[in-house]
């Protein structure tokens, strides 16, 4: 399976390893040992890492704490770890599971069942990597790509139906903000919208909000409650807002487009306002 490419880390004895790495060889997983377990934290660090299976009997390694300092890694991507025993210890199990063990398993183990269950984690790695790309990191809200994905999906869903969509693109005026100050203006802008409604960071310091089934008569209440929530912080934001059905806008192109032309003229207007695009007379 393409999404189990990598690297399975063993935690353990060597002799322990062989079954394992017959049976995870066919899913294109190179199964890696040791039983050092700072050294096996320092390789479930790296990229290639795709899951971990920490066997708790090993003599002189302390499993749990093992355990305990991967989960402590920066979180860069969801890393899949088991834990596995030759006894049925319910206090160990339960420790195991507290420190972020995503699953117990019990030697002898069954080979179809772990690797059923390590298919499994690597289909939620895959789902929770697909979904990182899609968020910016400091602001946690959708990034530019994911962005212009959705407008295209939402302007020809509008187009289908027959339903008004509105795009609003907010900047923050300041010359240089602050990462905590973007973090919070990303959080009273997300708070302003509805469940349907898409954020994402489209620029350094501009937001923009996709509002399906919205005429620009409501995207002019959702801009207001964004301008005043943004200047609750401090801080000024020109908005600029265009909408669909408009004869100017023929597709998820032209509808950002304009949003653009909207909020530069906000901005050559002095900043700290909203605009809404009209279409040029006699045009």
């Amino acid at each position: 399976m393409a999404d189990a490419a990598g690297t399975f880390l063993f935690v353990g004895a060597a002799e322990t390893a062989s079954s394992l790495r017959a049976l995870l060889k066919g899913d294109g997983l190179e199964v890696l040992v040791t039983s050092d377990g700072m050294e096996a934290v320092h390789l479930a660090s790296t990229a290639r890492c795709a899951s971990v299976l920490i066997d708790l009997d090993v003599p002189g390694l302390d499993g749990l704490q093992t355990l305990r300092l991967i989960r402590s890694l920066p979180p860069e991507r969801y890393l899949p770890v088991f834990v596995s025993s030759a006894r049925e210890d319910r206090a160990q199990r339960i420790a195991a599971l507290d420190l972020g063990a995503d699953d117990w398993l019990l030697r002898p183990w069954d080979d179809q069942e772990i690797l059923a269950r390590v298919r499994r984690s690597l289909r939620v790695r895959a789902w929770c990597d697909a979904r990182t790309e899609d968020t910016d990191r400091l602001t946690q809200v959708h990034t530019s790509r994911f962005f212009q994905a959705r407008l295209v999906e939402e302007f020809r869903r509008a187009q289908r139906y027959d339903d008004p969509l509105a795009l609003v693109l907010v900047e923050l005026d300041a010359e240089k903000v602050s990462d905590g100050l973007l973090r919070d203006a990303a959080a009273a802008i997300s708070r302003c919208l509805r469940d349907t409604d898409v954020i994402s960071r489209r620029a350094n310091q501009e937001f923009g909000l996709i509002l399906p089934k919205t005429h620009v008569a409501g995207a002019l209440t959702v801009g207001e409650r964004v301008w005043k929530g943004v200047a609750a912080l401090k801080i000024t934001a020109s908005v600029g807002i265009s909408g669909h059905p408009n004869r100017m806008v023929i597709d998820a192109a032209q509808l950002a487009k304009t949003a653009e032309e909207t909020l530069a003229r906000a901005r050559r207007e002095g900043r700290n306002r909203m605009c809404v695009y009209q279409p040029p007379a006699g045009e």
